[in-house]
């Protein structure tokens, strides 16, 4: 019998999670750079977005760290005093039901749990669609998203067929300025965090669309790059 242990978001998750970063203290070793090529330069992150909760953090094709080579991370916290984040597109084999018996008659109990990331795997925590079913106990992260950990939460959630929800087990931390290092070498591409995608999607399929989706950009990008080695004007010309 797995068994996973849920807290309450804000006194036994968010709280320590946000003390550790006031703290500086790296939750996540920092990514290598990928190697440049004599006549070619890899590109970094093309996106207009912005670091802010709410975003979707999308893996490069040279981030080869197995916590998070191809996932998508979900930010649910991005400040000063460093970051939070889930990953989305890592579902398990373990339905709700399995890992708490007592959901095994409601709508949701077929529902599977993620593997949220590297940090806290013990820990629950909840994405809820906001608007499909109203709680309490949860901090907003958009108008549309709301994270939680109360087992109350969960209980109400699984019972409604209608709610939008995914559980996660675990999470990912950044110390504060390291994902914005990160994202300034390549690492991670910068995407709007597009409730639709989050909870109406096949998220084993999340990496690869969001990569295609950005593979326009980073062909202009590319092609709008001065040659490395501009040609010199021939003698006589």
């Amino acid at each position: 019998m797995v068994r996973f242990r849920i807290v309450t978001v804000v006194s036994y998750v968010i709280l320590p999670v946000l003390a550790v970063l006031t703290l500086g203290v790296t939750l996540l070793s920092g990514h290598s750079s990928a190697p440049l090529g004599f006549f070619f330069v890899s590109p970094p992150a093309v996106s207009d977005e912005r670091l802010e909760k709410g975003k979707f953090l999308v893996a490069a094709n040279h981030l080869h760290d197995p916590n998070f080579s191809q996932t998508v991370i979900y930010l649910v916290a991005y400040s000063q005093r460093g970051a939070m984040g889930v990953v989305v597109n890592r579902p398990t084999d373990v339905q709700l039901a399995r890992a708490l018996p007592h959901l095994a008659d409601q709508p949701h109990a077929e529902d599977v749990i993620y593997a949220g990331g590297p940090v806290g795997r013990a820990q629950m925590l909840l994405l809820v669609r906001s608007q499909t079913f109203p709680l309490g106990e949860t901090l907003p992260i958009t108008e549309e998203v709301s994270v939680t950990s109360s087992p109350d939460n969960l209980t109400r959630l699984a019972a409604i067929a209608t709610a939008q929800f995914h559980v996660y087990a675990g999470y990912a931390g950044w110390s504060p300025r390291q994902l914005d290092s990160e994202v300034a070498r390549g690492d991670w591409h910068v995407m709007p965090g597009d409730p639709t995608t989050l909870f109406e999607t096949d998220l084993k399929n999340a990496w690869s669309a969001l990569r295609n989706k950005d593979t326009r950009s980073a062909a202009e990008w590319i092609h709008s790059r001065q040659p490395i080695y501009p040609k010199r004007p021939r003698a006589g010309y």
